[in-house]
């Protein structure tokens, strides 16, 4: 999908980066209620958003209803108030989300690791250490991302 305003398209390097530097994003989708949207902590790796959450609830249900998504991360907000003019970068990333389980699930759970700083162990887990959360990757199909870089 193309842009309206040309003028603040930034490039998919920058919006890339602006994915892996920024922590939280809201998952944004349709329901059988109307729109919703989730602040989640995430990790962007290989053009994949992975998030994690309970095996319960309406983020669960809505997505069985309907698995497409958009995920919308912003960063470096600076407000001119004498100007009513905001400055930021912001990235919309399209695509279908779906549950992971198994190697792809560890994936996902790795990714959140290296965001973190730390590199996952090869080491077998314990099953009753292991994390628990259900793990869903957004498989992105396309993305947009803008910014004003100046007032």
């Amino acid at each position: 999908m193309q842009m309206r305003r040309k003028d603040k398209q930034l490039s998919d390097e920058v919006a890339e980066q602006i994915l892996q530097n920024t922590e939280y994003g809201i998952l944004c989708f349709a329901s059988e209620h109307g729109g919703y949207g989730i602040p989640m902590v995430y990790a962007y790796e290989n053009n994949k958003i992975w998030i994690h959450g309970g095996a319960k609830g309406r983020k669960n249900d809505d997505i069985k209803y309907d698995n497409r998504v958009c995920f919308t991360v912003v960063d470096d907000v600076e407000m001119d108030t004498g100007k009513y003019i905001t400055k930021n970068r912001s990235v919309m990333a399209f695509g279908s989300i779906r549950q992971v389980e198994g190697q792809e699930r560890q994936e996902g759970l790795n990714a959140f690791l290296r965001k973190r700083g730390v590199e996952p162990s090869n080491e077998p887990q314990d099953e009753n250490k292991k994390h628990r959360a259900t793990v869903f990757c957004i498989d992105i199909e396309y993305m947009t991302a803008k910014g004003r870089t100046k007032y």
